[in-house]
Formats: structure tokens, C-alpha cells, sequence
């Protein structure tokens, strides 16, 4: 077992205190406030140390090792990512570049002036054109899939998907019945599938998140914010389901919980606009920004109004660290 307990977020753990008010205020059956969305296996869980990023990487074996200053016997693109992320950084480049890869991290006081830099340079890094961005985007959906099973330990809850199936079954009766949303609604098991997919991603993208940030206490991955996370995705689907899609108050009336809205709602064409990996990678991000707001937004410091611009940079850096070691692993 790698995890561990005494999980302290930078918002001093106001996983729900500080929610936003649309958010808090959407009223759910208590009945399973309780019941979490995913389960964590322990033994399961290969990483502890987070601030270093071969926790995303292809190399178990060195998960864990904080100081191994053993260089790469080629340059690899991941390797050189980094230093792009370095110079970006600092202005200059890592003499020290099997340090940079294992620690680079976003100044959480000065993320803002970062990220603009970020995406003043983007384009001398860019995604290779060997795939489209309908391929690249599935790749490194199921790739975090992997990561969350094989690396972090994170697993389906049966008790939550029975409680999604249970809400789920009067929905689809009703969507039966309706002859304005078609003749042939998604079955109860896409939908259910779809939830779970996101429960997992979400997981691993915020772990990734709060690494970007240097945001893990002691740079250790722990049990508390596992938990936390769960319950927070519990809440969430909670409420998607029983909002009303012209009073929906989770995420603000955006796009893709809109679509969330139509997958549980069995409504026409909602699978085939949101259940595939491709479609699934941006519905990620977006409750992963969700999950920041409830956090109060203060995991780095920048105005809520300003980091808004910003979140589609910080996904770039994150799905580029997630997929370059898939095409040149090191």
C-alpha cells in the first residue's frame, strides 16, 4: 500500500463548505448522501509520491523513487516537453533534466503570469499530426482509464451504480412513453457505463490537477482526497439527475452537463453525442472545473474571471504530459 491518510487540500479541506451557491443548494434524496461514487483499492495503489510525474508515465518501477537522477539513454519527446515547460518557467533551460521531468510544477503565486507565457509559446509545442484530434483525445481517455485501475487503485462502486440504476429505471419508463424523445432511448447499462468511465477519469485528472500545483500535502497522494472526491462525484450525479434541464443549476447551464442531462434522461441522440472516449475527455475537464469551484477556486491564485481564460492551457499541459509518454515511452 503507497497511500496515504491525513489529506489536507490548499482550500483547508472546504470540500463542501465552499462550494458555490447554485451548487450547494440543489437538494438530493439523503437517503445515499453516504454512499460513495467509487471504491479505492489499497493494494492496488502503486503510487504515493505525486509531485513526480512518472506516476503518469510508463515506469512502474520507479513510481516511487524521488531522487533517482538516472538519465533516459535517448531524448525522448516527454523529456523534451519538460523542458519546454522549464523554459517557459524560468526563461531559460534545465541543465538538470532528469530533475525537471520528476518535479516540474506551476508556481500556485504566479500561475497566472505562467500560463499566459504558456500560451504566448504553445505553438513551438504542439501535438504530432500523426493523429487527428478525434484519436488523440480517445487515447488519452482511456489512458487515464488505465491509470486510475492500474496506478492509483481506483475501482467502481457497485452500491453507487446500483443507486444510479435504481434512478435511473423510472427515467427510461418515462422516456418510453414519450413520443417526443424517440423510439429508441439508451439502455440503462451505455448510461451507467458512461457514469463510471467519468467517476474514474475525474479522479485521476484531479490528482493530476493538484500535482500541476504542487497541491498535495508533502507531494503524497492520499486517502482523504480519494474519499473527498468521491463523495463530491456522489453529489454531483445526484444532482444532474434530479435537476430539470431549464433550471439546471450544476455547472452553470454548460454544454457538456446539458448533455449529461440528456444521457440520464435517455432523450434522442444523447449516447452518440457524449458516451465515446473522444466526447468523454472534455466532459472530464469540465467537472473537474466544477470540482475546483467547489473548492472555493483557490487551489492556484487567480481571479475567478480571469482564470476562466486559463483552464483550457492548464488541460493542454496536462493531456501533453498524459500522452506523450504513450507515443515515445522512455
Amino acid at each position: 500500500m503507497s497511500i496515504e491518510n491525513s489529506y489536507q487540500n490548499p482550500s483547508a479541506s472546504h470540500t463542501t463548505k465552499q462550494a458555490s451557491p447554485e451548487f450547494l443548494h440543489i437538494p438530493f434524496d439523503a437517503k445515499h448522501e453516504k454512499i460513495s461514487a467509487l471504491t479505492f483499492d489499497k493494494e492496488s495503489c502503486k503510487v504515493s509520491y505525486v509531485h513526480n510525474w512518472k506516476f503518469v508515465q510508463n515506469h512502474p518501477e520507479e513510481d516511487n523513487i524521488q531522487d533517482d537522477m538516472a538519465k533516459a539513454p535517448e531524448e525522448t519527446q516527454t523529456d523534451k516537453f519538460f523542458e519546454f515547460l522549464y523554459k517557459v518557467r524560468y526563461n531559460m533551460e534545465n541543465k538538470n533534466k532528469a530533475i525537471g521531468q520528476r518535479s516540474f510544477s506551476i508556481p500556485k503565486d504566479n500561475a497566472y503570469f505562467y500560463l499566459r507565457r504558456f500560451k504566448s509559446y504553445r505553438d513551438e509545442f504542439q501535438f504530432p499530426k500523426v493523429l487527428d484530434s478525434r484519436k488523440r483525445y480517445s487515447l488519452i481517455f482511456e489512458t487515464i482509464l488505465e491509470i486510475s485501475k492500474g496506478k492509483i487503485g481506483v475501482e467502481s462502486s457497485y452500491e453507487f451504480l446500483k443507486e444510479m440504476e435504481d434512478s435511473l429505471a423510472p427515467k427510461l419508463e418515462l422516456a418510453r412513453k414519450s413520443s417526443i424523445v424517440g423510439t429508441n432511448p439508451s439502455r440503462i447499462p451505455t448510461v451507467i457505463g458512461c457514469i463510471d468511465r467519468l467517476n474514474r477519469s475525474v479522479t485521476v485528472l484531479i490528482v493530476v490537477y493538484l500535482s500541476l500545483f504542487e497541491g498535495h500535502q508533502e507531494g503524497r497522494l492520499k486517502i482523504e482526497l480519494i474519499e473527498s472526491i468521491s463523495h463530491f462525484l456522489g453529489d454531483f450525479w445526484r444532482k444532474i439527475l434530479q435537476q430539470d434541464e431549464n433550471g439546471l443549476a450544476v455547472g452553470e447551464k454548460e454544454d457538456n452537463f446539458r448533455k449529461l442531462h440528456g444521457l440520464v434522461n435517455f432523450k434522442k441522440g444523447a449516447t452518440a453525442a457524449i458516451t465515446s472516449s473522444y466526447h468523454l475527455l472534455p466532459v472530464t475537464w469540465s467537472i473537474v472545473k466544477l470540482w475546483d469551484k467547489s473548492q472555493g477556486g483557490s487551489i492556484f491564485q487567480i481571479a475567478q474571471f480571469a482564470k476562466a481564460d486559463h483552464y483550457a492551457a492548464i488541460a493542454e499541459i496536462i493531456y501533453k504530459i498524459i500522452f506523450f509518454p504513450i507515443m515515445s515511452p522512455s
